[in-house]
């Protein structure tokens, strides 16, 4: 085998402090009959942020749960009415900071407030129609948005019956276990006025015994047919699968017969260094939950120290050397501690002067934990046990060089 096989593991543990600091400063900006409150981010892990607002200062009888973002809108207040407001941040255990600094307002507008705009949903996954073999694994996705607040939190039907309540996006929830039977899904986004809106129904089947499995389709993405490199090369291998009647189980990669890599998530990719010059034959094999196999058109690329024949005889232009990417660990921070089983995201900035970021690894020592493939570059994991972590970030650009941000050391405490 020519690549040196490499596994893709992806991790839901995270890290959190028990109790979250001071939201930060609150400000506010006021239109007719609602006010846009905005507040700097807890340099804590936090799970959300609580809105606390009164017509007297320090008596807030209304609050309003807005999640983990750091701006709000309340509405259909009343003209001429004074308010007073101020934000706390809270945890995974709803332990909840002091209040932040309290702004106050005299509420503008007629004397009549405009209605409240309800929130637009739909359900994007799984499509109407779909089939599956039982016991079916059905993963529910939905979009939601609020033109004139925040989306609240969406729930998931199966008819009249509630199956799930999502609090923040992105709305998806995988069902397991599913048994025969036919079953109408729906989607309800709830605004932070009150206001409901369900999407429109999906209907799924689910059978019993053999079914006509549909195969999924699988394309690669990278790298194109005909690239080629110079040893010792850098190559990242990318595929797109889907599945029409399933889901992907998992996706695997091949040089000719060998296989490489497997990777059993979406974005599918896997990346190889340190390649020897030689030609490959790379093709990606599709797996979905049925148990069906499809097989990309095959990708055929090079890695040699002698240059690709000139095809035209102008003369290629000398190309500019390619500046690394630069990357930094945002959180957590250096030195934080945490009480196992504990909640932790990583985050990361990255940029490219001379090209694009094409993913953002996290590590912990030698040992990557997930990858990232679009800004903002976040993951979380939970109950992580009791240790001394070293995070770092691997930055990687469209050219494949890879620069790792200075370590951050966390501690795990039981």
């Amino acid at each position: 085998m020519l690549f040196k096989q490499y596994t893709c593991p992806r991790y839901t543990h995270l890290l959190r402090r028990v109790l979250p600091v001071l939201a930060g400063v609150l400000l506010l900006t006021q239109s007719a009959w609602s006010a846009v409150f905005t507040w700097s981010p807890s340099p804590d892990t936090i799970a959300g942020y609580r809105l606390y607002y009164g017509a007297s200062s320090g008596n807030y009888t209304q609050s309003v749960d807005v999640g983990n973002v750091t701006q709000t809108t309340v509405s259909n207040l009343t003209a001429g009415n004074t308010y007073y407001a101020a934000v706390t941040a809270y945890n995974s255990a709803s332990l909840e900071s002091v209040k932040s600094n309290e702004v106050s307002f005299t509420a503008a507008g007629g004397t009549t407030p405009p209605a409240n705009v309800p929130p637009t949903v739909s359900l994007t996954s799984p499509t109407s129609g779909a089939t599956y073999a039982s016991p079916a694994t059905i993963t529910l996705t939905a979009t939601a948005s609020d033109s004139d607040g925040t989306v609240s939190y969406v729930e998931f039907y199966n008819g009249a019956t509630r199956v799930v309540t999502v609090t923040s996006a992105p709305y998806t929830f995988a069902l397991t276990n599913v048994v025969a039977g036919t079953y109408s899904l729906t989607a309800k986004a709830y605004d932070n006025a009150g206001a409901v809106t369900t999407s429109a129904p999906v209907t799924v089947t689910v059978a019993t015994g053999t079914t006509t499995n549909t195969p999924p389709t699988v394309s690669l993405t990278s790298p194109a047919n005909g690239a080629t490199y110079v040893p010792p090369a850098t190559i990242t291998l990318t595929a797109a699968a889907s599945d029409s009647n399933g889901t992907i189980s998992k996706v695997e990669f091949y040089n000719g017969s060998s296989l490489l890599a497997t990777d059993t998530s979406s974005p599918y990719s896997v990346t190889f260094t340190g390649v020897p010059a030689g030609t490959y034959t790379i093709t990606a094999k599709a797996y979905d939950n049925g148990g069906a196999v499809t097989t990309s058109a095959p990708a055929i690329v090079t890695v040699s120290t002698t240059p690709s024949p000139t095809p035209t005889p102008t003369p290629t232009p000398t190309p500019t050397s390619n500046k690394p990417p630069t990357v930094s660990l945002t959180s957590p921070v250096s030195g934080a501690q945490f009480k196992a089983p504990a909640t932790v995201t990583l985050s990361a900035t990255a940029s490219d002067s001379d090209g694009t970021i094409s993913k953002v690894e996290f590590y912990n020592g030698s040992s990557r934990l997930a990858t990232d493939t679009s800004s903002p570059y976040s993951v979380t994991f939970t109950g992580v046990p009791a240790a001394t972590y070293t995070i770092t970030a691997k930055a990687y650009d469209n050219s494949g060089a890879v620069t790792t941000s200075a370590p951050v050391t966390v501690t795990v405490t039981p």
